[in-house]
């Protein structure tokens, strides 16, 4: 999630600098910071690398960041006093279709690793409000944001082109945290890399404005008004027809110079050279003392609704866990749910140890193991919890679970190995659970009794409403009840004569509140084959509807089905044992 495509955008000239050769070297300090976007992440940091060949040549001074260890504490400290900052990652601007209004903490700043080491996948956004109290740029300093979503004006892939005044909003906001941070311009290219820019400030050529002007993707479309976030700040947009499809922008300082970026930096050769590529060890809670955290969710898991997470320390931890403690949720899709398929195709887990087992598990835990987004605590002492949004998708989902300080840092790794993953089954608004023994063995013919606990997992109700008023009642009455329903599926082969009937089960109560379930008994003949099959299982409402032909997964049972049961053993006789007669 946003991510533009990565396309490639040459050089405008070869690079023959000052360093090359053998003049005095500039001391300005250049930032190079690459976040973690998946499988992108590799093509990002090649990006990257030219911009930090060109920057070397130029400087003795450049820092880069790249994930899986571009962490927030890591980046702040690249950031400070630099002159040119280059930044190739994730994008989470405004105006978007996922808040209605700005976000400080998360909106128009980087998209970093939560944990060093962990990974090109999670990503936490800290955003403008980041920037602008914690990061000292240089005066002067230029800011190159490449391949974000929302920074040049556009949405993400696949999203609708915005109107030009969203496109605009887009722009000033994301640039607002970085020029309150020190900046002088903000640069976004949603295509191409860094280099030339990085080049051609140190070229000294001209205007910062020219050198975005001079750029081989240049349109000559640019539209340009003074900046809403930024007093005396000019926000431009070169679309790439007249007044749509938003890919390059810059919002200025009118008048800015690459000279002025060059004079902005001051020389501090103590200080100048490659920081350490080791990760940052973060704070850690297990130096505190900390020894365990158990996790679990206190309310619904359907789909797109709230719930709370609730996480139980031992006294020892509670002890020595800060107040402020600030939760981090990351939702991983392991299994969608609602996928048709055919019956031959069908998902079936695995018996359980117990096969008399009537349990609907919703949550149930998982050895440690990509958005992260993090909420603060509420709660002292043993107990914190902290209300989470699910995903919208229902299906099967890991939930990791990470420990940050107040100000959304995360505690360093060993710290994180404290919280155990969960695996959430996520459910739709209207949706249905089943509990069933895994596998059964029946006799040919033989009449199967069948116990089912079924619940309402979803959030809308099944049936009709009682209610007290004798008149409203009477169509209450005659309404059809939910009904339990269950259908064989051979798994080994066809019956090679007729077909498996449709069974009509148990009926289920005339109205089913949202957590509301009951153990139904089924009385289903067994097939009159041998054989492996299938009891799939299904709820019609009253109004005729098949939750399964709703996208609400099935109920699965294994069913063996063997030869007749042998004959009854006769009865010994009851007269009395006489002696042999030879």
């Amino acid at each position: 999630m946003f991510l533009a495509a990565a396309v490639l955008v040459p050089v405008a000239a070869p690079i023959d600098s000052a360093l090359a050769l053998g003049a005095r070297p500039n001391h300005l300090k250049v930032a190079i910071i690459v976040g973690p976007v998946g499988s992108l992440t590799d093509d990002y940091r090649g990006l990257a690398d030219r911009a930090v060949a060109v920057a070397r040549r130029h400087s003795d001074q450049v820092m880069t960041v790249y994930s899986p260890d571009a962490t927030w504490p890591k980046v702040r400290d690249a950031l400070d006093g630099a002159s040119i900052v280059v930044y190739l990652g994730h994008g989470n601007g405004w105006p978007s279709q996922y808040s209605t209004s700005l976000n400080p903490r998360s909106q128009d700043g980087l998209g970093l690793n939560p944990v060093a080491g962990a990974g090109d996948d999670a990503h936490q956004y800290f955003g403008e409000q980041y920037l602008a109290t914690s990061v000292h740029l240089a005066p002067g300093a230029v800011v190159l944001l490449h391949h974000l979503c929302y920074a040049s004006g556009a949405a993400e892939p696949g999203m609708a082109e915005p109107p030009l005044d969203v496109a605009v909003q887009r722009v000033d906001n994301f640039a607002a945290g970085w020029l309150a941070a020190g900046a002088s311009a903000v640069v976004a290219e949603a295509y191409g890399g860094p280099a030339y820019y990085v080049d051609a400030l140190f070229r000294d050529q001209g205007t910062v404005e020219g050198i975005w002007r001079a750029h081989p993707s240049f349109h000559d479309h640019v539209l340009a008004s003074d900046s809403v976030r930024t007093t005396g700040a000019r926000v431009m947009l070169d679309p790439d027809r007249q007044t749509t499809y938003f890919h390059r922008s810059l919002v200025i300082t009118p008048g800015l110079r690459a000279a002025d970026v060059l004079d902005g930096g001051a020389p501090d050769v103590s200080t100048a050279g490659e920081p350490t590529t080791e990760p940052s060890p973060g704070v850690s809670l297990i130096a505190l003392g900390a020894s365990r955290v158990d996790l679990g969710l206190a309310g619904p898991v359907v789909a797109d609704a709230p719930t709370a997470l609730a996480l139980t320390f031992d006294a020892t931890t509670a002890a020595v866990v800060p107040d402020g403690l600030t939760i981090g949720t990351r939702w991983d899709l392991l299994v969608p749910d609602g996928d048709s398929g055919s019956a031959d195709a069908l998902d079936v887990p695995p018996p359980s140890a117990d096969p008399g087992a009537l349990e609907i598990d919703f949550v149930r835990a998982e050895v440690p193991g990509t958005l992260v987004t993090t909420s603060p605590t509420e709660g002292t002492g043993r107990r914190r919890t902290v209300t989470v949004t699910l995903p919208g998708r229902p299906g099967l989902y890991r939930l990791v679970t990470t420990l940050h300080d107040a100000d959304g840092v995360a505690y360093d790794a060993a710290s994180q190995e404290l919280v155990p993953s969960l695996i959430v089954q996520v459910t739709g608004r209207l949706w249905a659970s089943y509990g069933t023994p895994d596998q059964v063995v029946v006799a040919t013919g033989e009449t199967l009794v069948l116990r089912v606990r079924l619940a309402n997992s979803g959030s809308e109700p099944w049936g009709v409403r009682p209610t007290e008023d004798l008149v409203e009642m009477e169509p209450f009455r005659d309404a059809n009840p939910p009904l339990l329903v269950a259908r064989w599926v051979a798994l080994d082969g066809a019956p090679s004569e007729g077909t498996i009937p449709v069974l009509a089960g148990g009926s289920v109560p005339a109205y089913v509140r949202p957590g509301d379930g009951a153990v139904l008994e089924l009385a289903i003949d067994a097939p009159d084959q041998v054989g492996s099959y299938l009891l799939v299982l299904d709820v019609l409402l009253p109004d005729g509807r098949s939750l399964a032909a709703s996208g609400v997964p099935p109920g699965f049972v294994r069913v063996s089905v063997g030869g007749p049961p042998p004959p009854a053993p006769v009865a010994p006789s009851a007269e009395p044992s006489r002696p042999l007669v030879p």
